[in-house]
């Protein structure tokens, strides 16, 4: 499957076929078919951890700044600007069988 195929997002419920061959669970099925996402903030959220800064050999920030312009190209993530509320989460790459990196968010 290439990358091309997920130009947009929030449309699981185009794909229920696919869904139900990959797993019978009903909560899951209910969330891909219906996209019940709760979002209720009923207090002030803020982030109130720093995070040391990690260190990436210059292989890994190549990966990494890879795996970024195409999540920016295919529309995956976007660009923000820094905010005084904003969440920072920190990542860290995993390789993968082929040789190639994963970049995992620790949210």
């Amino acid at each position: 499957m290439s990358y091309d195929t997920f130009v947009f997002a929030g449309r699981l419920k185009h794909y229920v076929n696919e869904w139900e061959k990959l797993t019978a669970d009903p909560n899951i099925l209910d969330i891909v078919k219906h996209c019940h996402i709760e979002l209720i903030f009923k207090c002030s959220v803020y982030q109130n951890t720093s995070f040391s800064q990690y260190h990436f050999s210059s292989l890994e920030s190549v990966a990494i700044e890879n795996e970024i312009k195409q999540l920016l190209k295919i529309g995956v993530i976007v660009e923000a600007r820094p905010h005084k509320n904003q969440f920072i989460s920190p990542i860290f790459l995993r390789p993968k069988k082929n040789g190639e990196y994963r970049i995992i968010l620790n949210s």
